[in-house]
């Protein structure tokens, strides 16, 4: 049974528009479940998606029941499909909505590249990246890409979903950690994980901040190169196999503090296919431990010779 679409350009009711979701924001799915991709349990090379309702630029679509979406065979090698709900607004009335896969390549796919990007046109939202072993019939890994969204903004279900849902002021939640869209040093904007930003009552690391000394921030732009020496770090990189790295007080443009209240880590570098996403694992009285992957998700931030991040520190 095929998607049934409201608010193209044919009748809709008040009922319709009290009771679907479209218009909230530019994408999400409604339940848990809705719209999720799967294994089918049975057809080779194909794919369930669960009954239910997604919305994206003023589109409600349903499915009544699970869909069965067909992915093409593969002999050798691995291949990333991305799965999305196409919404077309061309014909006549519109729709309705269909279940598309969009053949990548052999690594994750930058989403944004490969989908088609024009609401009110031709319009896809995001459902999954499913990835294929050569003459293995059933899906090898299925990342989701869905987004709920509440009033305080979207929930997610893995970092890639970031990727599609990029615009100025936009809020995201993966597990505990809110990341905001946000304009950062020279204007260039990205995610910032806004969790490191909470001032908690005592220090992270050094001293408690005595009443008469005011809370002080700093921000700059720090730089790691290779060297003998220091967290993770040796004579030919900054950062050890799994991205691990640090930044120390006293060095490179960072200034000591007694005591460090909370910080703030955004990836920064000029070549797109050295852009990274640090996190702060630990801070003491001397540094920031950090462990930082590929912008692409491809894999960690290892072995760079060197690396450079805009750093805020809150402190005394």
């Amino acid at each position: 049974m095929p998607l049934t679409s409201v608010f193209y350009a044919g009748p809709s009711t008040d009922t319709d528009r009290a009771k679907y979701r479209a218009g909230a924001a530019a994408y999400g799915v409604n339940g848990a479940d809705d719209f999720k991709v799967t294994g089918h349990p049975s057809i080779p090379y194909a794919l369930a998606v669960k009954a239910g309702e997604a919305h994206g630029y003023g589109v409600t679509d349903i499915a009544d029941e699970d869909q069965l979406v067909q992915c093409a065979t593969l002999a050798t090698g691995t291949r990333w499909d991305l799965i999305v709900d196409r919404r077309n607004w061309q014909s006549l009335l519109g729709g309705p909505s269909t279940l598309e896969v969009i053949q990548g390549g052999a690594t994750i796919p930058n989403i944004q590249t490969l989908r088609t990007k024009g609401p009110g046109v031709e319009d896809d939202q995001p459902l999954a990246l499913v990835e294929w072993k050569g003459g293995i019939n059933t899906p090898n890994k299925v990342i989701d890409l869905r987004c709920w969204v509440a009033p305080g903004g979207y929930v997610i279900a893995d970092l890639l979903a970031r990727d599609y849902l990029a615009q100025p002021g936009a809020e995201v939640l993966l597990g505990s950690t809110t990341y905001r869209y946000t304009m950062g040093a020279n204007g260039v904007w990205g995610w910032v994980d806004q969790t490191q930003m909470l001032t908690t009552a005592s220090p992270m690391s050094g001293n408690v901040k005595p009443d008469w000394a005011p809370l002080r921030t700093w921000s700059g732009y720090v730089s790691v190169s290779s060297g003998a020496g220091g967290d993770n770090r040796t004579a030919t990189a900054a950062t050890n196999a799994t991205g691990e790295g640090g930044l120390w007080f006293g060095y490179n443009g960072l200034p000591n503090f007694s005591g460090v209240y909370s910080v703030q880590l955004t990836g920064e570098h000029a070549l797109p296919q050295f852009a990274h996403v640090p996190t702060v694992l630990n801070v003491s009285a001397t540094r920031i431990k950090f462990k930082s992957r590929r912008l692409d998700s491809s894999n960690w931030a290892n072995g760079y010779a060197g690396i450079s991040m805009y750093v805020t520190v809150v402190g005394w």
